[in-house]
Protein backbone atom coordinates (compact mmCIF):
# COMPACT_ATOMS: atom_id res chain seq x y z
CA UNK A 1 0.00 0.00 0.00
CA UNK A 2 1.31 3.40 -0.96
CA UNK A 3 1.79 5.92 1.81
CA UNK A 4 1.18 9.64 1.50
CA UNK A 5 4.26 11.81 0.99
CA UNK A 6 3.38 14.21 3.78
CA UNK A 7 5.32 14.12 5.98
CA UNK A 8 8.03 13.11 3.49
CA UNK A 9 10.13 11.24 6.06
CA UNK A 10 9.40 8.84 8.90
CA UNK A 11 11.69 7.99 11.94
CA UNK A 12 13.28 4.61 12.19
CA UNK A 13 13.79 3.57 15.86
CA UNK A 14 15.49 0.54 17.36
CA UNK A 15 15.06 -1.03 20.80
CA UNK A 16 15.54 -4.24 22.84
CA UNK A 17 19.15 -4.81 22.17
CA UNK A 18 21.38 -6.16 25.03
CA UNK A 19 25.06 -6.77 25.38
CA UNK A 20 26.84 -7.86 28.50
CA UNK A 21 29.10 -5.15 29.71
CA UNK A 22 27.47 -2.52 27.50
CA UNK A 23 24.86 0.10 27.81
CA UNK A 24 22.88 0.27 24.58
CA UNK A 25 21.82 3.63 23.25
CA UNK A 26 19.66 4.07 20.16
CA UNK A 27 19.84 6.65 17.39
CA UNK A 28 16.74 6.96 15.24
CA UNK A 29 17.01 6.78 11.55
CA UNK A 30 14.75 8.31 8.88
CA UNK A 31 12.60 6.66 6.29
CA UNK A 32 12.12 8.76 3.19
CA UNK A 33 9.21 7.72 1.02
CA UNK A 34 9.74 8.89 -2.56
CA UNK A 35 6.67 9.61 -4.74
CA UNK A 36 5.67 6.90 -7.11
CA UNK A 37 5.82 7.53 -10.83
CA UNK A 38 2.54 8.25 -12.54
CA UNK A 39 2.31 8.66 -16.31
CA UNK A 40 -0.50 10.70 -17.85
CA UNK A 41 -0.83 10.22 -21.60
CA UNK A 42 -3.06 12.38 -23.79
CA UNK A 43 -5.24 10.38 -26.18
CA UNK A 44 -4.79 10.84 -29.92
CA UNK A 45 -7.59 12.69 -31.68
CA UNK A 46 -8.54 13.65 -35.24
CA UNK A 47 -10.76 16.10 -37.04
CA UNK A 48 -11.19 17.70 -40.46
CA UNK A 49 -10.00 21.11 -41.47
CA UNK A 50 -12.25 23.90 -40.24
CA UNK A 51 -14.03 21.77 -37.63
CA UNK A 52 -13.92 22.35 -33.88
CA UNK A 53 -11.46 20.35 -31.80
CA UNK A 54 -12.87 17.21 -30.18
CA UNK A 55 -12.83 16.79 -26.40
CA UNK A 56 -9.30 15.90 -25.30
CA UNK A 57 -8.98 12.89 -23.00
CA UNK A 58 -6.10 11.09 -21.26
CA UNK A 59 -5.03 7.87 -19.61
CA UNK A 60 -3.08 7.55 -16.30
CA UNK A 61 -0.80 4.68 -15.48
CA UNK A 62 -1.00 3.17 -13.00
CA UNK A 63 -4.69 3.75 -12.77
CA UNK A 64 -5.36 6.01 -9.78
CA UNK A 65 -7.79 8.72 -8.97
CA UNK A 66 -6.29 12.13 -9.55
CA UNK A 67 -6.73 14.86 -7.04
CA UNK A 68 -6.79 17.43 -9.84
CA UNK A 69 -7.61 16.69 -13.47
CA UNK A 70 -5.21 17.99 -16.11
CA UNK A 71 -5.85 20.60 -18.78
CA UNK A 72 -5.14 19.34 -22.30
CA UNK A 73 -4.67 21.68 -25.28
CA UNK A 74 -3.25 21.72 -28.80
CA UNK A 75 -1.38 24.28 -30.86
CA UNK A 76 -3.80 23.87 -33.80
CA UNK A 77 -6.58 26.35 -34.47
CA UNK A 78 -9.79 25.97 -36.48
CA UNK A 79 -8.24 27.02 -39.79
CA UNK A 80 -4.94 25.20 -39.31
CA UNK A 81 -4.09 23.27 -42.48
CA UNK A 82 -4.19 19.52 -42.67
CA UNK A 83 -1.41 17.84 -40.68
CA UNK A 84 -0.51 16.63 -37.17
CA UNK A 85 -0.38 18.77 -34.03
CA UNK A 86 0.61 17.87 -30.40
CA UNK A 87 -1.92 17.53 -27.59
CA UNK A 88 -0.32 18.51 -24.27
CA UNK A 89 -1.70 18.00 -20.76
CA UNK A 90 -0.61 19.83 -17.58
CA UNK A 91 -1.79 20.65 -14.08
CA UNK A 92 -2.78 17.22 -12.74
CA UNK A 93 -2.05 16.28 -9.11
CA UNK A 94 -2.12 13.00 -7.22
CA UNK A 95 -0.86 12.55 -3.63
CA UNK A 96 2.19 10.31 -3.45
CA UNK A 97 2.85 10.48 -7.17
CA UNK A 98 5.18 12.27 -9.44
CA UNK A 99 3.32 12.78 -12.68
CA UNK A 100 5.00 12.66 -16.04
CA UNK A 101 3.14 13.65 -19.21
CA UNK A 102 3.11 12.09 -22.65
CA UNK A 103 1.69 14.23 -25.44
CA UNK A 104 -0.95 12.94 -27.80
CA UNK A 105 -1.46 13.80 -31.47
CA UNK A 106 -4.24 15.75 -33.16
CA UNK A 107 -4.50 14.80 -36.83
CA UNK A 108 -6.26 17.32 -39.10
CA UNK A 109 -7.35 15.61 -42.28
CA UNK A 110 -7.93 17.02 -45.72
CA UNK A 111 -11.42 18.34 -46.28
CA UNK A 112 -13.93 16.56 -48.48
CA UNK A 113 -14.15 18.13 -51.93
CA UNK A 114 -17.08 20.35 -52.84
CA UNK A 115 -17.34 20.86 -56.61
CA UNK A 116 -18.85 24.06 -58.02
CA UNK A 117 -19.75 23.69 -61.71
CA UNK A 118 -20.65 26.71 -63.85
CA UNK A 119 -23.85 26.15 -65.82
CA UNK A 120 -23.69 26.34 -69.64
CA UNK A 121 -25.34 29.39 -71.21
CA UNK A 122 -26.17 30.72 -74.72
CA UNK A 123 -26.81 34.09 -76.33
CA UNK A 124 -26.65 35.78 -79.75
CA UNK A 125 -23.95 38.11 -81.06
CA UNK A 126 -24.32 41.61 -79.65
CA UNK A 127 -26.66 40.62 -76.81
CA UNK A 128 -25.82 41.02 -73.13
CA UNK A 129 -24.56 37.99 -71.22
CA UNK A 130 -27.26 36.01 -69.40
CA UNK A 131 -27.05 35.63 -65.63
CA UNK A 132 -24.32 33.08 -64.88
CA UNK A 133 -25.39 30.35 -62.44
CA UNK A 134 -23.66 27.36 -60.86
CA UNK A 135 -24.41 23.95 -59.36
CA UNK A 136 -23.02 22.37 -56.14
CA UNK A 137 -22.00 18.73 -56.04
CA UNK A 138 -23.56 18.61 -52.57
CA UNK A 139 -26.66 20.86 -52.63
CA UNK A 140 -27.10 20.59 -48.85
CA UNK A 141 -23.90 22.53 -48.16
CA UNK A 142 -24.47 26.15 -47.26
CA UNK A 143 -21.94 28.52 -48.79
CA UNK A 144 -20.73 31.38 -46.63
CA UNK A 145 -19.79 33.36 -49.75
CA UNK A 146 -21.16 32.40 -53.18
CA UNK A 147 -18.80 32.28 -56.16
CA UNK A 148 -18.43 34.95 -58.83
CA UNK A 149 -18.78 33.57 -62.37
CA UNK A 150 -17.50 35.43 -65.44
CA UNK A 151 -16.76 34.82 -69.12
CA UNK A 152 -13.98 36.03 -71.41
CA UNK A 153 -16.55 37.01 -74.05
CA UNK A 154 -17.76 40.59 -74.56
CA UNK A 155 -20.95 41.82 -76.21
CA UNK A 156 -19.33 42.12 -79.64
CA UNK A 157 -17.49 38.79 -79.50
CA UNK A 158 -18.07 36.71 -82.67
CA UNK A 159 -20.06 33.51 -82.70
CA UNK A 160 -18.27 30.66 -80.95
CA UNK A 161 -17.76 29.11 -77.49
CA UNK A 162 -16.19 30.83 -74.48
CA UNK A 163 -15.39 29.49 -70.97
CA UNK A 164 -17.43 30.47 -67.92
CA UNK A 165 -15.26 30.31 -64.77
CA UNK A 166 -16.26 30.67 -61.12
CA UNK A 167 -14.05 31.75 -58.21
CA UNK A 168 -14.22 33.20 -54.70
CA UNK A 169 -16.60 30.83 -52.94
CA UNK A 170 -16.14 30.30 -49.20
CA UNK A 171 -17.34 27.34 -47.12
CA UNK A 172 -16.07 25.65 -43.96
CA UNK A 173 -15.27 21.96 -43.89
CA UNK A 174 -14.62 21.50 -47.62
CA UNK A 175 -11.96 21.90 -50.25
CA UNK A 176 -13.56 23.68 -53.22
CA UNK A 177 -13.02 22.46 -56.75
CA UNK A 178 -14.24 24.51 -59.75
CA UNK A 179 -15.45 23.18 -63.11
CA UNK A 180 -15.83 25.69 -65.96
CA UNK A 181 -18.99 25.99 -68.04
CA UNK A 182 -19.42 27.10 -71.66
CA UNK A 183 -20.99 30.25 -73.09
CA UNK A 184 -22.14 29.59 -76.66
CA UNK A 185 -22.58 32.70 -78.83
CA UNK A 186 -24.65 32.18 -81.97
CA UNK A 187 -25.08 34.39 -85.06
CA UNK A 188 -27.94 36.89 -85.09
CA UNK A 189 -31.12 35.07 -86.19
CA UNK A 190 -32.12 36.00 -89.82
CA UNK A 191 -35.04 38.33 -90.30
CA UNK A 192 -38.08 36.35 -91.42
CA UNK A 193 -40.14 37.74 -94.34
CA UNK A 194 -43.81 38.37 -93.54
CA UNK A 195 -46.07 35.48 -94.44
CA UNK A 196 -49.15 37.65 -95.20
CA UNK A 197 -49.65 38.15 -98.93
CA UNK A 198 -49.62 41.82 -99.91
CA UNK A 199 -52.97 43.31 -100.80
CA UNK A 200 -53.16 44.28 -104.50
CA UNK A 201 -55.70 46.46 -106.11
CA UNK A 202 -58.02 44.58 -108.50
CA UNK A 203 -57.30 44.99 -112.19
CA UNK A 204 -59.74 47.43 -113.74
CA UNK A 205 -60.88 46.76 -117.22
CA UNK A 206 -59.97 49.53 -119.66
CA UNK A 207 -62.65 52.11 -120.02
CA UNK A 208 -61.72 53.06 -123.59
CA UNK A 209 -64.31 51.87 -126.05
CA UNK A 210 -62.92 49.73 -128.88
CA UNK A 211 -62.58 51.31 -132.28
CA UNK A 212 -65.17 49.99 -134.75
CA UNK A 213 -63.75 48.37 -137.86
CA UNK A 214 -65.46 49.59 -140.98
CA UNK A 215 -67.19 46.99 -143.15
CA UNK A 216 -65.17 45.81 -146.16
CA UNK A 217 -65.65 47.66 -149.41
CA UNK A 218 -67.80 46.10 -152.11
CA UNK A 219 -66.20 45.38 -155.47
CA UNK A 220 -68.07 46.89 -158.35
CA UNK A 221 -66.61 46.01 -161.75
CA UNK A 222 -63.14 45.59 -160.25
CA UNK A 223 -63.35 49.01 -158.61
CA UNK A 224 -63.56 49.61 -154.95
CA UNK A 225 -66.70 51.27 -153.78
CA UNK A 226 -65.92 53.31 -150.72
CA UNK A 227 -68.63 53.00 -148.12
CA UNK A 228 -70.53 56.16 -147.65
CA UNK A 229 -70.71 57.80 -144.29
CA UNK A 230 -73.87 59.40 -143.22
CA UNK A 231 -73.34 62.97 -142.27
CA UNK A 232 -75.55 63.91 -139.34
CA UNK A 233 -78.01 66.57 -140.14
CA UNK A 234 -76.96 70.05 -139.25
CA UNK A 235 -78.25 71.51 -136.09
CA UNK A 236 -81.02 74.04 -136.57
CA UNK A 237 -79.99 77.03 -134.61
CA UNK A 238 -83.48 78.45 -134.85
CA UNK A 239 -84.89 75.71 -132.60
CA UNK A 240 -86.76 73.86 -135.41
CA UNK A 241 -86.03 70.38 -136.71
CA UNK A 242 -82.83 70.11 -138.69
CA UNK A 243 -84.63 68.13 -141.42
CA UNK A 244 -86.73 71.16 -142.30
CA UNK A 245 -83.64 72.93 -143.63
CA UNK A 246 -82.89 70.25 -146.31
CA UNK A 247 -84.50 71.09 -149.70
CA UNK A 248 -86.86 68.48 -151.01
CA UNK A 249 -85.12 68.29 -154.36
CA UNK A 250 -81.84 67.33 -152.71
CA UNK A 251 -83.52 64.34 -151.14
CA UNK A 252 -84.95 63.25 -154.50
CA UNK A 253 -81.54 63.47 -156.14
CA UNK A 254 -80.02 61.24 -153.44
CA UNK A 255 -82.72 58.62 -153.95
CA UNK A 256 -82.22 58.63 -157.73
CA UNK A 257 -78.47 58.16 -157.53
CA UNK A 258 -78.92 55.45 -154.94
CA UNK A 259 -81.25 53.50 -157.22
CA UNK A 260 -78.88 53.84 -160.16
CA UNK A 261 -76.00 52.59 -158.08
CA UNK A 262 -77.98 49.53 -156.99
CA UNK A 263 -78.86 48.67 -160.62
CA UNK A 264 -75.21 48.99 -161.62
CA UNK A 265 -74.14 46.59 -158.89
CA UNK A 266 -76.68 43.98 -159.84
CA UNK A 267 -75.67 44.22 -163.52
CA UNK A 268 -72.03 43.74 -162.57
CA UNK A 269 -72.84 40.59 -160.55
CA UNK A 270 -74.71 39.11 -163.47
CA UNK A 271 -71.79 39.68 -165.84
CA UNK A 272 -69.43 38.02 -163.39
CA UNK A 273 -71.59 34.90 -163.11
CA UNK A 274 -71.58 34.51 -166.90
Amino acid sequence: MLSPVSPPTYPITCSGAAKAGYTVSYVAGALTINPAALTLTADNKSRVFGAADPAFTYVVSPSVTLDTDPTCTTTAVVLSPAGTYPISCTGATAAGYTISYVAGTLTISTLPILTITADNKTRVVGAADPAFTWTLSNPSVGLITPPTCTSTAIASSPAGTYPITCTGALVFGYTISYVAGTLTITATPPTTAPTTAPTTAPTTAPTTAPTATPAPSEMVGGATATPRSVTPPPTNTNGGPAGDAIPLFALLICLAFGGLGLLAVQAQRKSIRR
